[in-house]
């Protein structure tokens, strides 16, 4: 790092970009060649929806283009529009692969898995014993009065999660049901720490491995892949509300508060969440 001139902070931290590990062996490679001294011959990556095919070519080449690639995920996880791919054969061409697809759901209440299958049209086995199940909720007013039952539900068990599709749908929660802001644990702002007693509001892109008891899902701005990520971080109880949510103040203030956030002394901040729990 410091050959390139990146140097340690006063704390002694390196300040990097996300794609910066990317970058730096993209360029040893290019300069410097493979090593010569040691291959991988098994590579075994895990979620690998998020990796890249520039990634993965990278990680052929540098290996004699002789490594074995184990490669594990589900391409229905992945957030369109972000890194990594949404179908397998985005790898071909780099590597020749058989796929093999795990067909059981051992992991979601049957009910929860039997919904999915309904929803996105999969044929997944539900092998796992019924849970609470999955409730739609149908109307501003039946929601309105769901969230109420739900916050004031002492007797819950496990983690619960709120899911929502917009930063925005965030706040809108925190002021419609204000008089129970003690029940809520905002992780759509910069502090990401999971709380074990309060429900846990978290943007869907940042959902993806998390798992909960009772998860309540804010569906109307949220695409297929999202929906699916939502509806399967539920062991036990799910809710869903499809309705679009207005959200047009919650997203001029939403706006206002990443302004804040973005800039500090004329420098261009950004924010490392960590995976806490309180």
């Amino acid at each position: 790092m410091a050959k390139v001139g990146i140097k340690p902070d006063k704390s002694g931290h390196l300040r990097a970009s996300r794609f910066s590990s990317y970058l730096y062996l993209q360029c040893i490679y290019l300069y410097q060649g493979a090593p010569s001294s040691k291959y991988e011959s098994l590579l075994a990556i895990d979620e690998v929806r998020g990796i890249s095919p520039e990634e993965l070519r990278l990680l052929y080449n540098i290996n004699g283009k002789k490594v074995v690639f184990n490669l594990y995920g589900d391409i229905h996880q992945h957030i369109e529009g972000t890194k990594g791919v949404d179908s397998w054969e985005e790898y071909k061409g780099i590597i020749d692969f058989y796929k093999y697809e795990m067909q059981e759901n051992y992991r979601n209440a049957s009910q929860i898995t039997e919904y999915c299958n309904k929803i996105f049209d999969m044929k997944m086995n539900a092998i796992n014993t019924p849970g609470k199940g999955v409730h739609e909720i149908k109307g501003k007013e039946d929601f309105r009065a769901e969230m109420i039952t739900q916050l004031m539900d002492n007797q819950r068990a496990g983690l619960a999660a709120i899911l929502v599709g917009n930063v925005a749908e965030a706040r809108y929660l925190m002021d419609a049901f204000s008089s129970y802001d003690q029940k809520f644990h905002d992780m759509t702002d910069v502090d990401f720490s999971i709380h074990l007693t309060r429900w846990n509001i978290i943007h869907i892109d940042d959902a993806k491995g998390l798992e909960f008891s009772s998860v309540i899902v804010l569906s109307g701005r949220m695409s297929r892949n999202q929906r699916y990520i939502a509806y399967t971080r539920a062991l036990d109880d799910l809710y869903v509300y499809s309705e679009i949510i207005d959200v047009k103040d919650y997203e001029k203030e939403s706006e206002k508060d990443l302004e804040k956030s973005s800039e500090v002394d004329g420098r261009e901040v950004t924010t490392t969440r960590k995976y806490t729990k309180k």
